[in-house]
């Protein structure tokens, strides 16, 4: 008898046990495809390197959530790449840093990256990212275009890039609560262009040069001024007052409060900032106003 096929046929039924334990191998051509699969605490992992991402790039069905690198792309299971996988990633020799979002750069088709707060995806060789505004979910951060700026609740003003400045934010501009000199801004290069003053955001902080704008007073007919609002009152002039700076005979001011300087004495009845009052400015330069509760 022939003892050769025997001994080959029990050889085979070694090699099938061997492969029933706990730990399973890929084939070459398994889940990665020509990436290198890689298993760390308990997640699947596929690694590609430059030469592997071409146009229309797709992760595996098992590994579905992608993430871009600065010189490869993983796909895995978790949305979130582990400090351990990123540490046996960069012993393999790739750069384990998040890709980077450039706006004026291209990219390859399919690549993920955030800007600020915003999401950015690579289609047709270039970057398209959400805009949301940074930093808050409600109130003049939460509009992202001039017009919803201007709509804002609040003291809401729209600022631009700063001239043959690259801005950031794709919206061209950002919404804010009025600033003044001190306040936070972003690094982002912003100007606000206002009726007295131009703020410029600087090193993270709001630089306004001018001095603080008198919104009220650019409206010259009564009319107008009392349709602005909120807060714009029309005070009048005295009579046959020759500096007075409308024909109209009044001023329309923003709402004073006692003790404040005003510029042009002898003009009487402006609302004051309690709603309430009645304010006048005196021949010394300050607003005197009424002193009646309000209901």
């Amino acid at each position: 008898m022939n003892r050769f096929p025997i001994i080959i046929f029990l050889a085979g039924l070694l090699a099938l046990a061997a492969c029933s334990d706990d730990t399973k191998y890929e084939s070459p051509a398994g889940v990665c495809g020509a990436g290198e699969a890689v298993e760390v605490l308990g997640m699947k992992h596929c690694i590609y390197g430059d030469t592997l991402i071409i146009e229309g790039f797709l992760c595996p069905e098992e590994v579905p959530a992608r993430h871009d690198l600065e010189d490869s792309v993983v796909c895995s299971e978790s949305e979130e790449l582990s400090e351990e996988f990123l540490g046996e990633l960069e012993e393999k020799g790739y750069n384990p840093d998040p890709i980077e979002v450039d706006p004026d750069a291209p990219c390859r088709d399919g690549a993920q990256g955030t800007l600020d707060c915003n999401t950015c995806f690579c289609e047709d060789g270039g970057w398209s990212c959400t805009e949301i505004a940074c930093g808050g979910g409600s109130g003049c951060e939460a509009a992202t275009t001039e017009g919803a700026c201007g709509e804002a609740e609040g003291d809401c003003q729209w600022a631009v890039c700063a001239q043959d400045a690259s801005c950031p934010n794709p919206s061209g501009g950002a919404c804010f609560t009025a600033p003044s000199t001190g306040d936070a801004c972003g690094e982002d290069p912003l100007r606000l262009d206002r009726l007295c003053e131009i703020c410029n955001c600087e090193s993270g902080q709001w630089v306004c040069e001018g001095t603080p704008c008198q919104q009220c007073a650019v409206y010259t007919e009564q009319a107008d001024c009392l349709e602005a609002g909120p807060g714009c009152s029309w005070a009048q002039c005295p009579q046959d007052d020759f500096d007075c700076p409308n024909r109209g005979g009044g001023i329309c001011v923003d709402p004073p409060s006692s003790g404040e300087s005003c510029e042009l004495p002898g003009v009487t009845g402006a609302d004051a900032a309690d709603g309430c009052n009645r304010c006048s400015c005196e021949d010394e330069g300050f607003w005197s106003c009424t002193e009646i509760a309000c209901e």
